[in-house]
């Protein structure tokens, strides 16, 4: 018996039905790595760490730079409670106080940055972490 049937031949590619380009918001040389390629992943599972040794003495070096910049302030405060009631009792210049009260505003001011620089150092050492977004 003969087939009759016209023989089909396709060409084409095999590849994931669902697919997520991931990748770290930073540089660095990967540590480990969870999972392999084709592995199902449930949401925010770990996928990959970088080394966090730099991110982690950026985190240790802003922290400092509050301790400083509360030091400064805690200074700048002593003065110009000083100053503030040196003028009250008329024993110091308006000068001198004017001085003491824009030093108090820029350490204040320089504390609220440090803990900024704080709150960014923590941010990028989370990005240290390759997280799943969604499961797969």
């Amino acid at each position: 018996m003969v087939d009759f049937a016209p023989r089909v031949t396709l060409t084409g590619t095999i590849q994931a039905q669902v697919q997520n380009d991931l990748s770290f918001r930073l540089s660095g040389r990967i540590v480990e790595r969870s999972v392999d390629i084709g592995d199902h992943v449930t949401a925010d599972q770990v996928l990959a760490r970088l080394d966090p040794r730099t991110q982690e003495a950026d985190v240790e070096s802003a922290k400092a730079g509050v301790r400083s910049a509360e030091a400064q302030l805690k200074q700048a405060t002593a003065t110009y409670q000083r100053q503030k009631a040196l003028i009250d009792s008329g024993f110091t210049t308006r000068t001198s106080f004017e001085q003491a009260e824009q030093s108090l505003r820029t350490a204040q001011a320089s504390l609220d940055s440090a803990n900024n620089q704080v709150k960014s150092a923590e941010n990028r050492l989370s990005y240290t972490i390759l997280r799943a977004g969604e499961a797969v």
